[in-house]
């Protein structure tokens, strides 16, 4: 209810102080082309946020310096803490980035915000930039009607850059012919109003969804002398708080690391804040000295305020970068979903449907973060995958993972099985994440260029090999279920071999998993080429057998049409999950230390896997 009345309240309000005031419309009007400017930056430098930033991430975010540098500098070129930070959640949903890695770039990026203030301090105020608004815009609009990619983001991002300085222009006049009221807000800071000044710096933040744009308003207020001082400083720590709003909202579809970094991030604020706002005539006599230090007159208080904005965000980093480790400790403990800790699921078919859980909105936003989780989620769908195949076979995945000695545990011996159905397993653990994959892709691929097209088809052909190697386990099923307690003992031999060949692939990948990609290509072919040679009919093992009357025609027929599901299931598995491997996802067998093994109620809990530090079973001391 309280949505649904937020957005008429705020035109009943801008209406009537259209009417009351027509330099309030000036203002209006400079903060709405400002605000539209930063969207069309955003818009503009999000075509270059593919390859070249996931490059960038990979090469400077090692460190906690480096993450906090990132941050910095990428804030400071893009001119929106925002962008960034969307850009990091939907990089850190992916898995891209790591948790403590996201926290220091966006640590970073709240500095980086604070080279814009400086910007409006020193030139949106004090030199008219305003003539240089009209050509950019000219340009702009040119380049932004374009075909090519490339020019139309250039053509956004100067049309942005054009937008905000005519915003600012239009703010600084709005203030300057300001008559009605005069004054009226300094009057106010006189009384000591601060605290409703961080509040009203807060709430028009949110509102906005634009820090930038309030501390614009707030300069130029500052300038005109509609705003005094320490009001003004208390703006611009309420404006501080209202940012992570952006990142609260933007967290929503970012999973839990997403919900952790906006915690984070609220962190940073409140400590910078709890510390400054009771000591702020204390901090107002440092930024004055520091201010003196820098050359900045004494009455120049806009340059004051940028000084003050930067200390504030300089404090929050010195104080929690060297304890960045701890504080991600303790976020990693809030906000856990069932998902987490649930690697390989699978439990009775009658429940819920299983659904995308990388598929973010964030992620959308950004080709590479995109593609990213579509591969995660491709990994997810063959883990889920083969723990289905093995459940068709009479195996437990996590006993089959841990395993050394494969005849043992595809003996004629099977213990009593559940009888739960393989269409309505897959329909629980497996059509629903495939639907959301296809729907996710077809959104995307209007955005795509031609080489992340073309690893989007490799990931759907991933993902549909998978299917149909559950496909083919639905038809071995059936048959399976009779021979395999046949009272012929040669037929059930038959049959364990059928599901050893199987066991020893889905084995065989896990090993592959932790290769280079040459190695990867040399040993699914050596694979392919030994399952070729265990086949029934390549191996004349089959003919034999008929021949030699040991099996009669029905039986025969069976292990003819099964001999050919089981060569499909491999070679699919194995095709489907080379692809995922050579797209930058090698742990698609990885099962975390703390997952639990799937539900297999039925039968006594395998005893703990040795693993390596990687997080991959080890098997006969390989990996």
């Amino acid at each position: 209810m309280l949505k649904k009345l937020l957005l008429p309240s705020i035109f009943i309000l801008l209406a009537y102080g259209f009417w009351i005031s027509p330099d309030f419309k000036v203002i209006a009007a400079g903060i709405a082309v400002f605000l539209f400017g930063m969207l069309c930056l955003e818009q503009g430098f999000k075509v270059f946020t593919g390859g070249i930033l996931e490059q960038l991430l990979n090469r400077t975010t090692r460190t906690r310096t480096g993450s906090f540098s990132f941050g910095l500098f990428s804030t400071a070129f893009l001119q929106s803490s925002s962008l960034v930070s969307v850009i990091t959640l939907s990089f850190l949903s992916t898995g891209l980035i790591t948790l403590i890695q996201g926290t220091g770039i966006l640590f970073g990026a709240n500095l980086g915000s604070t080279f814009g203030t400086w910007l409006v301090a020193t030139l949106g105020l004090k030199v008219k930039i305003s003539t240089y608004a009209m050509p950019l815009l000219v340009f702009g609009t040119l380049l932004q009607l374009q075909k090519n990619r490339q020019l139309k983001g250039c053509g956004f991002a100067i049309l942005g850059l054009g937008f905000l300085i005519l915003g600012i222009h239009y703010v600084k006049e709005g203030f300057e012919t300001f008559s009605n009221g005069s004054g009226l807000l300094a009057a106010y800071s006189d009384e000591g109003h601060i605290l409703a000044f961080v509040l009203a710096g807060m709430v028009l933040t949110v509102l906005m969804q634009s820090s930038h744009a309030l501390l614009v308003l707030t300069i130029a207020a500052l300038a005109s002398g509609q705003l005094g001082y320490e009001a003004a400083l208390a703006m611009c720590i309420g404006s501080n708080i209202g940012t992570t709003a952006t990142t609260f909202l933007g967290s929503i579809s970012a999973g839990s690391d997403g919900k952790r970094l906006a915690f984070a991030h609220l962190v940073f604020k409140m400590v910078a804040t709890v510390i400054i706002l009771p000591l702020l005539p204390l901090f107002i006599l440092l930024n004055d000295e520091l201010a003196a230090l820098l050359g900045i007159a004494a009455t120049d208080y806009t340059l004051k305020l940028a000084l003050f904005h930067t200390l504030f965000n300089l404090l929050g980093a010195v104080i929690l970068m060297p304890f960045l480790p701890q504080l991600v400790k303790k976020l990693q403990r809030m906000f856990l979903t069932k998902e987490e800790g649930n690697t390989l699921p699978l439990s009775m078919p009658d429940g819920q449907t299983e659904r995308a859980i990388y598929l973010t909105d964030a992620a959308q936003n950004h080709p590479e973060a995109a593609l990213k989780a579509l591969q995660q989620e491709c990994a997810r769908l063959y883990r889920n995958t083969v723990t289905l195949i093995c459940f068709g076979i009479y195996l437990n995945s996590e006993q089959l993972l841990k395993s050394r000695d494969l005849v043992a545990l595809t003996s004629d011996r099977v213990p009593p099985w559940p009888d739960w159905g393989i269409n309505k397993l897959y329909k629980r653990h497996i059509k629903g994440i495939y639907n959301d994959i296809l729907e996710y892709s077809s959104v995307m691929e209007g955005e795509l260029d031609r080489h992340q097209s073309s690893e989007l088809f490799a990931t759907k052909l991933a993902c549909r090999n998978f299917i149909e190697a559950v496909k083919d386990l639905k038809h071995l099923n059936s048959n399976m279920a009779r021979h395999i307690h046949s009272d012929n003992a040669l037929v059930r031999e038959q049959y364990n071999q059928l599901r050893r060949r199987i066991a020893v692939t889905v084995k065989e990948i896990q090993i592959i998993s932790d290769n280079g990609p040459d190695e990867v290509i040399a040993s699914t072919d050596q694979l392919k080429l030994r399952l070729h040679q265990q086949d029934l009919l390549t191996s004349g093992e089959l003919d034999r057998l008929i021949q030699s009357g040991e099996v009669d025609s029905f039986v025969a027929s069976s292990l003819i049409n099964d001999n050919g599901y089981v060569h499909t299931i491999c070679n699919s598995l194995i095709d489907g999950a080379v692809i995922v491997m050579l797209g930058g996802n090698a742990d698609i067998m990885r099962l975390d230390e703390e997952d639990p093994s799937p539900t297999f109620d039925q039968f006594d809990t395998p005893e703990p896997r040795k693993k390596s530090r990687s997080g991959f079973t080890i098997i006969n001391g390989r990996r």
